[in-house]
């Protein structure tokens, strides 16, 4: 069963495409993108040549990428080079195949209806303090935003050190929102640029 927002990962100990590792040294002080694959995928495959091209970026918010499946390691090995021949991508984030389940069921991933065995197609955004931040799962017929993961991420990071939060469409260096226990003189003190008030539980001010 895919985990919730707050809950406390496990450490483990796996192989990843880029030696082996161990999650919380991996993680380290830093934040985290957590997600299933399947190798052969029509979906996958277009989210592995999306997610490449923002790989850099998510690395300038501070979070490192992991991608976790059960294929075994030559159909991963065959697939990835499929990438590289038909999308011209090379992915630079660390990959985990684990064909026994072991580390997909730490952490979350298997489908449990699923026979034979699969995962879900799952992704969570991980805290320094190693709990899941975000959390979401999509259809196998549909392909993740990893754009939308990466907005996800900004915004955690921001409400994660500011008492603020941010609206449906919010995008770095807009207007943020104000938590209604937040008191109206106290804002105002604390946002002296001003407070636009629409009711007393919407009330926005200027991303700090």
């Amino acid at each position: 069963m895919t985990l919730s927002v707050g809950t406390l990962l496990p450490d483990f100990e796996a192989v990843s495409s880029l030696g082996p590792m161990t999650f919380a040294d991996w993680l380290g002080e830093g934040w985290a993108l957590v997600f299933a694959f399947k190798s052969m995928s029509p979906t996958c495959s277009t989210e592995f040549g999306a997610l490449e091209q923002l790989h850099a970026e998510f690395q300038r918010c501070g979070a490192r990428v992991l991608g976790v499946s059960i294929d075994p390691q030559d159909m991963v090995s065959a697939w990835l080079e499929d990438l590289r021949e038909m999308l011209e991508c090379t992915p630079s984030f660390a990959l985990v195949n684990d064909p026994t389940g072991e580390v997909p069921a730490l952490l979350g991933l298997l489908d449990a209806y699923a026979s034979p065995a699969s995962l879900l197609r799952s992704a969570y955004l991980i805290a320094p303090d190693r709990r899941v931040a975000m959390t979401l799962t999509y259809p196998v017929t549909n392909g993740r935003s990893f754009s939308e993961i990466l907005r996800t991420l900004k915004a955690a990071q921001l409400t994660a050190s500011m008492r603020v939060a941010t609206s449906s469409t919010w995008s770095e260096g807009e207007p943020v929102m104000l938590p209604p226990s937040l008191a109206q003189d106290k804002a105002e003190q604390m946002y002296p640029a001003g407070v636009q008030v629409l009711r007393p539980y919407l009330r926005f001010v200027a991303q700090p």
